[in-house]
């Protein structure tokens, strides 16, 4: 499963690639990433949703599989 799970964050963009690897493998906060990437909040927030609707999408042939 991480396999697949790294695959799909290796297709992210890389900005969206970030906030998902800072909020959610990190578990930093919102404000820490928008102050690490030097962006607004409302960003950060934009690109996790982007990233992570990508990575479901990306992921979900495993679901299929394991029907």
């Amino acid at each position: 499963m991480q396999a697949h799970i790294e695959r799909a964050l290796h297709e992210l963009p890389t900005l969206q690639r970030s906030v998902v690897i800072l909020r959610h493998l990190e578990g930093l906060s919102t404000r820490q990433v928008s102050g690490i990437l030097g962006c607004t909040e409302g960003t950060v927030k934009t690109h996790l949703h982007r990233g992570l609707k990508k990575m479901k999408r990306l992921l979900a042939y495993i679901k299929k599989e394991a029907s």
